[in-house]
């Protein structure tokens, strides 16, 4: 019997999806240097609860938005290419510890993975700038 008609329709699926390359996206940061990433999917922070929701500040948000911060930051990491980016020490030429990257330039990333690889301008409408943290950083915030 043929091992390919043994397999389900969900396997078969399964196996064309990771058969394709990923898509690398260069991603330059506020410092303008460029990072290397798998492009994110659209709908896997959202099917896996991962997007940010603001809500009231109840432990029981706080604990919820912890959670969502912490699977993003994994994403961050998992989709990282050139550089890699790592917790902890860097110990191979190609990765970059977090505690190296700039924190304009991580909190950029971090927003870009959270906004799915959304351009520029989505990612702005996704993470607006309050005016008064605008108006305290010279302006500054509202260009990252």
């Amino acid at each position: 019997m043929n091992k390919q008609k043994s397999l389900s329709v969900a396997e078969r699926y399964r196996q064309t999806i990771a058969s394709r390359q990923p898509e690398i996206i260069d991603v330059t940061a506020p410092s303008g240097f460029i990072f290397k990433f798998q492009k994110p999917s659209k709908f896997a922070l959202l099917f896996n609860g991962d997007m940010l929701q603001l809500a009231e500040p109840s432990e029981e948000n706080q604990i919820q938005l912890a959670k969502q911060v912490f699977n993003i930051r994994d994403k961050v990491l998992l989709l990282s290419v050139d550089p890699k980016i790592v917790t902890g020490k860097a110990k191979n030429a190609n990765e970059i510890s977090t505690e190296d990257i700039a924190d304009d330039d991580l909190a950029y990333l971090f927003k870009w993975v959270a906004a799915a690889g959304a351009d520029e301008a989505a990612m702005k409408s996704m993470f607006p700038v309050k005016p008064e943290r605008a108006a305290a950083t010279g302006g500054a915030a509202a260009k990252q």
